[in-house]
């Protein structure tokens, strides 16, 4: 009897065991699901092309040789930035074809791209280190299409998600009476790097974007200091987002 009882129950015993069987390998499928996408999530960042990103600047004796193990941007970031002398000639840098222009020191090497320019320094290759990029709004995806002014910058970090705030912004004239916008962003708990925007046409919604990357304060204060619209005919029209959708 005890024989026949066993026999009885081992088909519900099947499937009882099938069932966990089951529920184990779904449960290992979602638990490496999550784990392929918090390395996706955590592991990369999405920051504008050519944006510095510094992790342990404080941790650096710049005494000594840079290891091979520490991040370029921390170390030059903070023992050797790019500067120049009272000597040193600069040269007036003309864009033609968006109408604007700028001076730049006789000793930066520079490779130029259609929408922006890379500053090339010790390691540092010209794309790792935008000095300035071309954004305009007919590039933009979504809302950002259409902000315009200080509200753009206020909000430009949003189309990065890199980037995780907005530290400061504030309304600048430099020496040539060009209004602009100055903004430090954050990564992660970190201030990122100095970020300067120039509308190219009131309301126009198309900027010129300077970035300190690896400049010396004093360098990069002159380069958008001496920043200026030479034609507003030449900047590219606003494009309204049902023009493009």
């Amino acid at each position: 009897m005890p024989e026949e009882q066993h026999e009885e129950q081992s088909p519900e015993f099947s499937k009882v065991a099938l069932g966990l069987v089951i529920a184990v390998v779904i449960l290992g499928g979602v638990v490496y699901a999550g784990y392929q996408y918090s390395q996706k999530k955590g592991g990369k960042q999405t920051l504008p092309s050519g944006y510095p990103v510094a992790q342990q600047a404080g941790q650096i004796d710049c005494s000594k040789p840079r290891d091979a193990a520490v991040n370029i941007w921390d170390y030059y970031g903070k023992c050797d930035l790019f500067s120049v002398d009272a000597s040193t000639k600069w040269n007036p840098e003309v864009n033609d074809e968006f109408g604007f222009e700028f001076s730049l020191p006789e000793t930066a090497k520079v490779s130029r791209y259609k929408n922006g320019m890379g500053f090339e320094y010790k390691e540092f290759q010209p794309s790792w280190n935008l000095l300035y990029s071309v954004d305009l709004a007919s590039s933009r995806s979504g809302e950002f299409k259409s902000l315009t002014g200080k509200n753009y910058v206020e909000n430009y970090w949003r189309q990065y998600p890199g980037l995780t705030g907005l530290k400061s912004v504030e309304t600048i004239v430099n020496g040539l009476g060009t209004e602009g916008w100055k903004a430090v962003y954050k990564i992660g708990n970190q201030d990122g790097n100095t970020e300067m925007f120039f509308e190219l046409g009131k309301d126009s919604g198309n900027y010129i974007h300077f970035t300190k990357g690896i400049l010396s304060q004093p360098v990069f204060d002159n380069i958008v200091g001496t920043f200026k619209v030479t034609n507003v005919e030449k900047t590219p029209a606003k494009v309204s987002p049902a023009a493009t959708e």
